[in-house]
């Protein structure tokens, strides 16, 4: 019996670059953000809000909770969200519940930029990597989940399957 647990870490490589001295998240991030124009990105792919604050700021704020790994959405709007932002929570959980946000498209178009700005189609060494790894998820009325054997807990866990497919290089690797 496997009782090994899982928990969500950065690659080592990611944490090694974020120890550096000098090196805070928040402004890589925002860098990154101003970099790859995202906001006019949002736009094009037709990210819309109607009132309150603007949907790059909702989208920064969401993307900047997954990126620092709070467990809650609750806890990054206790612990940092105001450090970016004068909205609260609901503004976050409003936005998530929305169903017409085009998040792969956002997903690809980032990382469509990204490798064309690193100049990584010229790169020697190409190859795309296949992943089906099993979200795991509970709660009474949760759609689309079901039974799945996870082998790195080696047992039957209930949740999603995920099919990922990402595209690596000798420098670096885009879901």
């Amino acid at each position: 019996m496997n009782n090994a647990k899982n928990t969500l870490e950065l690659p080592a490589i990611t944490k090694d670059f974020l120890r550096k001295e000098g090196v805070a998240v928040d402004n890589l991030f925002a860098e990154i953000w101003t970099s790859l124009k995202i906001p006019s990105l949002l736009t094009r792919l037709g990210f819309k809000k109607r009132s309150g604050a603007s949907v790059s700021e909702v989208v920064y704020l969401l993307l900047m909770w997954v990126w620092v790994k709070n467990k809650s959405i609750y806890l990054f709007s206790r612990t940092a969200m105001q450090t970016f932002t004068k909205s609260k929570k609901d503004i976050i959980y409003d936005f998530i519940k929305k169903e017409d946000v085009n998040w792969r498209g956002l997903n690809l178009q980032s990382a469509k930029k990204i490798y064309q700005s690193e100049h990584l189609k010229c790169c020697e060494h190409k190859a795309f990597v296949l992943d089906d790894s099993v979200k795991i998820r509970c709660g009474k009325k949760m759609a689309g989940i079901s039974y799945h054997f996870d082998h790195l807990t080696g047992r039957k866990v209930r949740g999603e399957q995920v099919l990922t497919l990402g595209h690596t290089t000798g420098k670096s690797f885009y879901l």
